[in-house]
């Protein structure tokens, strides 16, 4: 569905399908009763049950954006409300997946925040039944653990498929492996099936590329990325 999407904006936008892959860009939200995060013990994790799916937009004190295109409003067990979102665009096209929660299921959120040579966050949704989403922001190694995601791994794979040069920088895109009790190698913005303990998930990569120097000059920050979404 989502490849077809992508394949359908392409078409719109008057020009045959590009030779290059298009990384896309995701934004991940949080909001909640805490002023910011304590450093020394930056992860969340909160049970609790769905109140909200979508509507109106929440103040994202603790992960800051300017509008979520999917979001899930958790009340935890003592009462206290909080919220993720993400938005992922293409060519300046939401296209967003929509997880699979309903108002009143229970529900677990683990979400990781990381300081590195910025910050990066990465979260997951579970139910009774398991995971229900992980979302992965993908710069500075990523903020996910590999506890996270039992049964899952993700990472870039073999040689460049397309490469970009600009004076200071050379930009390589790369497959992205999900392995899992199958494996599948895919391209940037394009879902595929997957399979994680006998259940159907989809998998996006958003966007998988390394930074490198350029042949006249360099950048100080040469971090890539590696996001993705792995929802059913």
């Amino acid at each position: 569905m989502m490849s077809a999407l992508v394949t359908l904006l392409v078409a719109l936008m008057g020009c045959s399908e590009p030779e290059s892959p298009a990384n896309g860009t995701l934004e991940i939200c949080l909001s909640g009763p805490s002023e910011s995060f304590d450093v020394s013990d930056p992860d969340i994790d909160v049970s609790g049950t769905v109140t909200r799916v979508d509507g109106d937009q929440p103040d994202w004190n603790l992960v800051w954006c300017s509008g979520a295109s999917h979001q899930v409003e958790i009340t935890d067990d003592a009462g206290d409300i909080w919220t993720v979102g993400l938005t992922v665009t293409l060519f300046d096209t939401d296209l967003t997946p929509i997880f699979d929660v309903q108002e009143g299921q229970a529900i677990d959120l683990t979400f990781r925040h990381r300081l590195v040579w910025g910050t990066v966050d990465g979260f997951t949704l579970e139910s009774e039944d398991g995971l229900i989403a992980a979302v992965e922001g993908g710069f500075w190694g990523g903020a996910l653990e590999e506890e996270d995601t039992p049964g899952l791994a993700v990472a870039l794979t073999g040689d460049p498929i397309y490469t970009e040069e600009s004076k200071c920088t050379i930009t390589d895109t790369y497959l992205t492996l999900f392995a899992a009790d199958d494996s599948s190698t895919v391209e940037p913005m394009v879902a595929e099936t997957i399979t994680i303990d006998g259940n159907a998930y989809v998998a996006m990569p958003i966007a998988a590329y390394e930074v490198r120097d350029g042949k006249r000059c360099s950048v100080s920050d040469n971090s890539g990325s590696t996001s993705w979404i792995v929802h059913r």
